[in-house]
């Protein structure tokens, strides 16, 4: 609000997320909040177990009310933790790589819960598998992702060199583009390698469902 800083608008949206009957929530919501995007967005967290996001720490991410729609629109930021690099109550490795694709976190998430997992509404979980579906056959998928890893390494390879204050090994660096390396107690993925599995592990997912194209 402009003209008062007492929040109407967010608290508007909050109410309506929180408080609206079952029965009218995905029609109500569609008047103030820009969904496709935000389901578009949650696939690619999802996809990369990105838990340091909305669904899982529940952060990393604003809410921008746009004045030319008059409808807020959900803007993810800081991906430094996707590639499941953040595991929270995830203590198997396997787990983090055959993540759900309606994984649920323990504690209350109720924008995901009434949009796609537990009490999602039927209309916006189709559209989610609708979008999963066409991005793991277009650019969530080891073969458009691989070679696109490959040039990024080779864009940086030179800084990450020269960078004398680096948490990493050069070794490290180069290893982990394809092969899992630990850090403490942590496990941090290789990149292909995480690819890989989220691969194989969404395509048998995916095929549980019948999905419009």
């Amino acid at each position: 609000n402009e003209e008062l800083n007492n929040w109407s608008d967010l608290l508007n949206l909050i109410d309506i997320v929180n408080n609206t009957p079952a029965n009218e929530f995905a029609e109500d919501l569609k008047g103030f909040f820009h969904i496709h995007n935000y389901l578009f967005y949650q696939v690619i967290n999802n996809y990369y177990v990105n838990l340091d996001s909305y669904f899982g720490n529940s952060r990393n991410y604003y809410l921008y009310h746009r004045t030319d729609t008059n409808k807020f629109t959900h803007i993810p930021w800081d991906f430094n933790y996707a590639f499941g690099v953040l595991k929270l109550n995830i203590l198997d490795p396997d787990d983090i790589l055959h993540l759900d694709m309606f994984w649920e976190y323990s504690y209350s998430r109720p924008f995901y819960t009434k949009t796609i997992a537990t009490q999602g509404v039927d209309e916006y979980k189709d559209i989610y598998k609708m979008i999963y579906k066409y991005l793991a056959a277009n650019e969530l998928n080891e073969t458009f992702l691989s070679p696109h890893i490959d040039e990024l390494a080779d864009l940086i390879r030179d800084a990450v060199y020269a960078d004398n204050n680096k948490m990493f090994t050069n070794e490290e660096f180069e290893t982990n583009l394809e092969n899992d390396i630990n850090f403490g107690n942590n496990v941090i993925f290789g990149l292909k390698h995480f690819i890989q599995e989220r691969d194989q592990f969404i395509e048998s997912q995916l095929q549980n469902y019948i999905i419009q194209d």
